[in-house]
């Protein structure tokens, strides 16, 4: 005779359940998050309330001037051979567009 294994429905979910929903599910280790609350679940995305600030908009900015140089590096064969003689001398990155990405990352002046 076979054993029977019973199984809830759904474990978890991860995602949108339409392209038009405004909830997104995610799966997150159970527990209280520092203020509380329990965040396991569900996290509802919407229109923003308020603008945005100085901080966010610079951060923004950064991350565009960072992605163009990247991009640019990697267009440019000459500064990429530099690049990639630079990436086999370190140990730390695995993957050569992560090494610019941080390189072009903390020399960001702004």
């Amino acid at each position: 005779m076979s054993k029977v294994v019973f199984l809830d429905p759904i474990d978890h979910v991860s995602g949108k359940l339409s392209k038009k929903s405004r909830v997104t599910y995610c799966y997150r280790h159970p527990g209280l998050s520092e203020k509380g609350e329990d965040r396991k679940y569900t996290q509802i995305r919407g229109k923003r309330s308020t603008p945005y600030t100085a901080a966010e908009l610079a951060r923004f900015d950064k991350f565009s001037a960072v992605a163009k140089a990247v991009a640019a590096v990697m267009k440019n064969p000459a500064a990429l051979q530099t690049a990639q003689a630079e990436f086999a001398a370190q140990t730390t990155f695995k993957k050569l567009r992560n090494y610019l990405w941080d390189r072009e990352w903390s020399n960001y002046a702004g």
